[in-house]
């Protein structure tokens, strides 16, 4: 119970950086040039400008749902695809270690920790062009994500989790409108 998504009412999307009203909120720079999957492709370093912060909760009282919040503190890398500029590749991490105090009640706790450090926290997302028809349109999707976090005082120390998104299926549907 203590991890399934309706616990959580938004969740940022992959790419919303790259949205106008979210690109001042980091600094940019050209890295360089590289080949991916075959293609050339422009190197975009990134960095968040908020500090990172650590915030530990636990989640609608119950003790054995530990939830934390990582703020700012992101610095990640963008391989965009030299002729399209589509987002080919983005790997993201951590710029440093975040601690945080165990909420009091979990800190009674035998054998428990006064404090949460999150170590690490990587991920990184592959992404390619998907066709579809009728009608036809080709979206960049993702094909897979990797992430890996390390943390220290928390009751899973290592978790790597890797996904593969494939079998995209587009349904579109109508509807009409029915005046009283």
């Amino acid at each position: 119970n203590c991890t399934t998504p309706e616990r959580h009412d938004t969740e940022p999307q992959v790419l919303s950086m790259l949205l106008a009203g979210e690109r001042d909120d980091y600094t940019w720079s050209i890295s360089g040039a590289a080949r991916i999957d075959g293609r050339p492709a422009v190197l975009l370093d990134f960095r968040e400008k908020e500090p990172l912060t650590l915030e530990v909760t636990v989640q609608d009282d119950d003790e054995d749902c530990l939830t934390y919040t990582l703020k700012g503190g992101i610095r990640g890398r963008l391989w965009l695809d030299a002729e399209s500029h589509d987002v080919l590749r983005l790997d993201q991490r951590l710029s440093g270690q975040a601690n945080a105090p165990m909420p009091k009640v979990l800190q009674r706790r035998p054998g428990s920790s006064a404090t949460m450090t999150v170590e690490r926290f990587d991920t990184s997302y592959r992404f390619k062009r998907m066709r579809f028809d009728n009608p036809e349109e080709t979206l960049v999707l993702p094909v897979s994500s990797t992430s890996l976090r390390v943390t220290q005082g928390a009751g899973t120390p290592r978790m790597r989790v890797t996904t593969e998104y494939m079998h995209y299926r587009r349904f579109l549907t109508g509807g009409r409108i029915v005046p009283q």
